[in-house]
Formats: structure tokens, sequence, C-alpha cells
């Protein structure tokens, strides 16, 4: 795109009241919950599939920004 990430986030913040790096956190949230639903990937599989090293920090990830854990999620929409 051949721009500052300052810039980027004084856009999308104007545009949407959310910053640049929100909207890819909420984006890789709504990712994995669409995964979470397929029940045969597993938590670890969902975690490779968004690039996460350490199935821990996924889950942690996960529930920083949802309250509940990844299996958690998983056994509510069971």
């Amino acid at each position: 795109m051949n721009i500052s990430p300052i810039y980027l986030t004084e856009c999308t913040k104007k545009a949407t009241g959310k910053s640049a790096q929100k909207i890819i956190i909420d984006y890789k949230i709504l990712y994995a919950k669409t995964l979470l639903h397929q029940m045969d990937k597993s938590v670890a599989e969902v975690a490779y599939a968004l690039d996460f090293n350490e199935v821990a920090n996924f889950n942690q990830f996960f529930k920083r920004n949802t309250g509940i854990t990844a299996t958690q999620f998983r056994q509510s929409k069971s």
C-alpha cells in the first residue's frame, strides 16, 4: 500500500472508529470462531491456521479478546 502504519491507523480510525490493529484482531477472532465451528479441526490446527506458533499463545489471545477459551467457545456451540 506504500503508506505508513500511523497513516493507515489514522485513516481506519476515521472511517471505522477502530484502529487498524483492532480491525485485524476482530478479523482473526471471527476467522478463529469460523474454524472452531468445524469440529474436524482441533484447537491446535486452528491456532496454526492463524499463524500462532504456540497453542498457548492462541488460547491466551482468544480468551483476552472474547472472555472465554477456544474450547469453551466450541463447547457452547455444540
